[in-house]
């Protein structure tokens, strides 16, 4: 993923994509952009390329349906990094 982008000089914790030029601060939302994920909601299908905005569909639209393990219904599309500490959808 660090290939794709550089350290713009002077700016903090910012880098420019090299794909499109556009700089940004959160480099692995932004790759998303150019190499999608594929995040499915179980319940209705709505496709998501971050996991982050599947949460917060799944969040509002299915309240009925709290503590789903993203792990279980996640499988074959792009898996939550290690560093992400929301595994559950509550």
């Amino acid at each position: 993923m660090r290939l794709t982008f550089d350290r713009v000089p002077g700016g903090c914790n910012l880098h420019r994509c090299k794909l499109c030029g556009k700089v940004v601060t959160h480099i692995r939302n932004h790759y998303h952009v150019h190499f999608p994920g594929r995040f499915e909601c179980p319940l209705c299908r709505a496709t998501y390329t971050r996991s982050d905005n599947l949460r917060t569909h799944y969040k509002f639209k299915h309240p009925e349906a709290r503590k789903i393990d993203l792990n279980d219904f996640m499988a074959g599309s792009l898996a939550l990094s290690s560093n992400d500490t929301m595994n559950t959808l509550s």
